[in-house]
């Protein structure tokens, strides 16, 4: 018998027309429910009403859960649910089997930076970055950077959230739409700020107006390499974010090498190149998997602007929160002259940067197998059905914690020697 993850069963009101196929519905997607209460808000999650339970002949959705709780417990029991709702009876080579795919899988995530990395150790620069760079030009490009992704942050949440929700209806077509809207608002709030930071460093010039200039273009191109991105995370199209991030390397490389163009010239192209083909796999893919809205009548209307807003805004604060606590290190350490006064306000620091970039390589490979963690303790809490005493159950997942603890620290020890290594190798090579 193969490992492999059964196709997840639809559960959108417009794509079930019977209960055994919703409670399976529901069993794959939170395993053994542990009372109807769990049925109710799982099926609430998935935007079902009681007017949607109102054609199952359910007088409203806390009826309907109660009718279908019995066969979610059935179809959890029966190994239909998801993978971690079969934890306990997993041999150590399925679960071995398991894991170097739900990390190798989490590596992905981070290959865009790792190849970036990878790029400028052999040849010397990359999409955005380049060794031979002068401290003021990697001043401004550093700031740029930071600020692209503090800009973004909130359209990707925003993003993300409304295409997720709306994929998951297998509404594609209000989902497309929508995430290319968003989209566009965002390169076009990124291009107005990089316009604005410009003139105003012009009325005030804390830098010389050629790098706020600098500065500026990595601003913008980064904020709609970012925006482009978010279109293939959304649906997790790992390998087009990688193809695009990397295909984005070679004019660079050609730029510099070959026509011996100016560094910051050789960039813009070079992410240019990556948004277009980033745009271009997004235009053609997302929401092509869930298009039950699409037909010859005329499309169903967006959701309305204030709605959006309302619902998405929690998330907009996180990205922008998340991303000002990641770099807020980095600008009070870029701001700190201590005994060597800084020519400029903020000032980038390469010998804290390097250790900072050799940190963060530490933490990708310990964050890859948090999602394995997640999924397999999860399924053992739904499995403490058969443990009545509590602090049975509390000494049964205190103990699942602590291996997934060791398994975390294993992989942070081992991550340290290679980078270790990696660094002691590093000072004999590269460009």
């Amino acid at each position: 018998m193969t490992d492999t993850l059964p196709a997840t069963p639809p559960i959108a009101p417009q794509a079930v027309t019977a209960e055994h196929d919703l409670a399976t519905a529901v069993a794959f997607r939170i395993g053994r429910p542990v009372d109807a209460w769990s049925v109710v808000a799982a099926l609430e999650s998935e935007g079902w009403r009681d007017v949607d339970a109102a054609t199952f002949g359910r007088e409203d959705l806390f009826a309907l859960g109660e009718a279908i709780y019995p066969a979610c417990v059935t179809e959890a029991a029966s190994g239909r649910g998801p993978d971690a709702a079969r934890t306990e009876h997993a041999t150590l080579a399925t679960l071995g089997r398991r894991f170097a795919g739900s990390y190798s899988r989490g590596l992905l995530y981070a290959l865009p930076v790792t190849g970036q990395i990878a790029a400028l150790v052999w040849l010397g620069y990359s999409l955005w970055a380049s060794v031979r760079l002068t401290e003021g030009a990697a001043t401004m490009i550093a700031m740029g950077t930071i600020a692209s992704f503090l800009a973004t942050a909130g359209f990707v949440q925003a993003l993300a959230h409304e295409t997720s929700r709306l994929l998951g209806h297998e509404l594609g077509g209000q989902a497309r739409r929508v995430a290319f809207r968003i989209s566009a608002l965002g390169t076009g709030f990124v291009a107005a700020t990089g316009g604005i930071g410009v003139l105003l460093n012009f009325i005030v010039p804390f830098y010389p107006a050629t790098l706020a200039i600098v500065g500026a273009l990595y601003y913008v191109l980064l904020g709609w390499l970012w925006l482009a991105l978010a279109l293939l995370y959304v649906e997790e199209r790992l390998w087009a974010v990688a193809l695009a991030t990397t295909l984005g390397i070679f004019p660079v490389w050609g730029a510099v090498a070959v026509l011996g163009w100016n560094i910051h010239v050789a960039h813009a192209l070079g992410l240019a190149v990556s948004i277009a083909v980033a745009l271009a796999i997004a235009s053609r893919t997302l929401g092509a998997g869930a298009d039950r809205d699409a037909g010859d009548g005329p499309q169903p209307p967006l959701p309305r602007v204030s709605t959006v807003v309302h619902t998405t805004m929690p998330y907009v604060a996180y990205g922008i929160l998340y991303f000002s606590v990641l770099f807020a290190d980095r600008v009070v350490s870029w701001s700190a002259s201590g005994d060597d006064p800084l020519a400029y306000p903020i000032w980038f620091r390469t010998e804290y940067e390097l250790g900072m970039d050799w940190a963060l390589a530490v933490i990708f490979a310990m964050l890859a197998a948090i999602p394995f963690s997640v999924r397999r303790m999860s399924g053992q809490i739904h499995e403490l059905g058969d443990l009545t005493d509590p602090t049975d159950a509390g000494a049964h997942m205190a103990a699942q914690y602590a291996r997934h603890l060791f398994l975390l620290v294993v992989i942070g020890v081992v991550a340290v020697a290679l980078v270790w290594a990696g660094g002691l190798w590093m000072g004999t090579l590269g460009p």
